[in-house]
C-alpha cells in the first residue's frame, strides 16, 4: 500500500444496540478513540446525468465503481483534496487516488488541464471523466457528533419534481419496515434518507410533503 493505492478487504457486522453495548464493554479496556474521531469529511461525487454510476452501485452489483473527491478540510482554491476512483468487488476494494490542489481540479474540469500528479493512475481518472461524461453531482459532508455519523447531502436536480417521497412497501403504519437502499431501489432513486421510525411514536405530527399522514394514508388507500 502506498498514498496512491490503498486495497483492504471489509467485513462488517450488523449490531443491535445490546449487542453493541456489551462488545463495547469487553474491548474497551482495549482501544482508544481515534484522533480523527469528530473529524468533517467533504466528499463531491461525479456523475453523468443519468447518474450511471450511482443507479448501478443502487442495483449492489458484484463489481461497482465511483469517482469522487474527498477533503479533511474545509474547501478553498489552495486546499489538498483526493481525488479518487473506489472500485469494489464482492467485499474487496481498491482506491486509487491522486493528491492535488482544489483549484487544479477547477483547471481539470473546466480546461481539461490534467494536473501534475501521479501519471498513471490521473490516466485513469482522465478515461473514467471522458468515458462516462462525469460532473460534480452529489455534495456529501460528513460530521461526527454524539457518537453518531451525520450526512449532509447537496443534491443537484433540474426540477424540484424530481423530489419524492414513499413508504416501505409503499404502506403507512406501524411494523412495516424496509432497507432504506431497498426503497430507493425500487423507486430509482439516487438518494434516500430515512423517516427513522416514525410510525412507532404514540404522540405529535407526522407530515408527508406538507400533508397530514393520516389524510394521505387514506388517499393511497383510494388509489
Amino acid at each position: 500500500m502506498n498514498n496512491y493505492i490503498i486495497d483492504r478487504y471489509e467485513q462488517k457486522y450488523f449490531l443491535s444496540n445490546k449487542q453493541y453495548n456489551k462488545l463495547l464493554d469487553m474491548i474497551k479496556n482495549k482501544i482508544e478513540e481515534d484522533e480523527y474521531y469528530k473529524e468533517t469529511i467533504y466528499n463531491i461525487y461525479f456523475d453523468n446525468d443519468n447518474y450511471e454510476l450511482i443507479n448501478r452501485s443502487i442495483n449492489k452489483p458484484i463489481y461497482k465503481e465511483k469517482i469522487r473527491l474527498k477533503s479533511y478540510e474545509k474547501i478553498n482554491n489552495n486546499t489538498n483534496v483526493f481525488l479518487e476512483i473506489k472500485k469494489k468487488y464482492n467485499q474487496n476494494s481498491n482506491k486509487r487516488r491522486v493528491s492535488i490542489k482544489y483549484k487544479e481540479l477547477i483547471n481539470y474540469l473546466n480546461k481539461g488541464i490534467i494536473p501534475n500528479t501521479n501519471k498513471q493512475i490521473m490516466k485513469e481518472i482522465d478515461y473514467y471523466f471522458k468515458y462516462y461524461g462525469l460532473l460534480p453531482k452529489i455534495n456529501l459532508t460528513t460530521y461526527r457528533e454524539f457518537d453518531t455519523d451525520i450526512y449532509v447531502a447537496d443534491v443537484i436536480v433540474s426540477d424540484s419534481s424530481y423530489l419524492k417521497t414513499t413508504f416501505a412497501h409503499n404502506s403507512y403504519g406501524k411494523n412495516i419496515v424496509d432497507k432504506t437502499s431497498n426503497i430507493a431501489s425500487d423507486k430509482n432513486a439516487i438518494l434516500a434518507i430515512n423517516g427513522d421510525y416514525y410510525g412507532v411514536q404514540e404522540y405529535g405530527y407526522v407530515l408527508k410533503m406538507e400533508l397530514y399522514i393520516e389524510k394521505l394514508a387514506k388517499i393511497i388507500k383510494k388509489i
